[in-house]
């Protein structure tokens, strides 16, 4: 098994995203996506007794996924504009 490979498959990975409109002040504006991934290994997690329905999965791994997501939105912070073309 590759290195960093999932020793278990999971029964499904949630993906948590935030969608951060870059305006500089001079410049074109640009879209930064932020995508966490969350896979739910079957045995290492304990499902929300309160989630309903087939689409419906919740947890505290969940929970810390969004946490995650939420944080790096926050605290994202362009320090060359350069990177996205303009100077």
């Amino acid at each position: 098994m590759r290195r960093g490979a999932w020793r278990e498959l999971p029964d499904f990975i949630a993906l948590f995203m935030g969608l951060i409109r870059y305006r500089p002040t001079t410049g074109t504006d640009t879209d930064i996506v932020i995508t966490v991934s969350v896979p739910h290994v079957p045995g290492k997690f304990e499902p929300d007794p309160q989630s309903t329905g087939p689409l419906c999965h919740d947890s505290s791994l969940m929970a810390k996924g969004a946490l995650v997501r939420d944080r790096i939105v926050q605290s994202l912070e362009v320090v060359d504009d350069a990177l996205f073309g303009n100077s």
